[in-house]
């Protein structure tokens, strides 16, 4: 889950919304403030700061300070075209709609790739190449994705089971020389999240896919 939506959870007291406002109104300006400068212009105490922080997961207000900004960036560079949720309305004609939707998808793909690091998918491949088995855990909203995957698999003769029945069951059954990819988009989809005990239990290798942010799912070690 990204930041910016984790702070927009009612779990702030009057005087931390204050805080969380700012941040949204001033947004990169609030580089070059202090605590001291926030707490006056918000009309609050500069632990305020630091109980925001703590309560988003975070030690201090610095390294809150410092991913927000970060994150701010990163949104800035992507998606300023068009907007993701809403890429078009009752106005456009049809060819406007194919023209917006193309571009939609053409910018997901040059995000996505802006987020590959190079260690980690070389890594992926390994799994992959040397499993003699894979298995893919998700839901039925991300399976057409997951088919389209096991189609292509398939005709290079690598053979992906997509566990959409008793996943406890095919967790469990897994080895080392199975690759586990797991798919959920939050990171927090508790069926999948309840998997991973068994499959890092089993010795069995995962490839996680998730949206950017912080997430259980990120949190995995392997």
């Amino acid at each position: 889950m990204l930041l910016t939506e984790k702070m927009k959870e009612n779990i702030f007291s009057p005087s931390e919304k204050a805080i969380i406002h700012y941040m949204f109104e001033q947004r990169e300006n609030i580089n070059d403030k202090t605590t001291k400068q926030i707490a006056e212009e918000t009309y609050t105490h500069p632990s305020t700061l630091i109980r925001v922080a703590k309560k988003l997961g975070y030690h201090g207000w610095i390294e809150l300070k410092n991913i927000f900004i970060e994150e701010i960036d990163y949104l800035n560079s992507h998606f300023k075209d068009i907007d993701a949720n809403y890429p078009f309305n009752e106005r456009d004609n049809v060819i406007t709609i194919a023209n917006k939707m193309a571009l939609l998808n053409q910018m997901t793909i040059s995000d996505t790739l802006s987020l590959i690091n190079n260690d980690e998918l070389q890594k992926a491949t390994d799994f992959l190449n040397q499993a003699d088995e894979i298995k893919v855990f998700s839901l039925n909203n991300n399976l057409l994705l997951c088919n389209d995957f096991k189609s292509h698999m398939g005709r290079i003769g690598r053979k992906v089971n997509l566990c959409t029945v008793d996943q406890g069951y095919e967790a469990a059954s897994c080895n080392s020389n199975t690759c586990s990819i797991v798919i959920s988009y939050t990171g927090e989809t508790s069926d999948i999240i309840s998997l991973l005990p068994m499959l890092k239990k089993r010795k069995t290798p995962i490839i996680a896919l998730t949206s950017i942010g912080d997430n259980t799912l990120t949190t995995i070690k392997v």
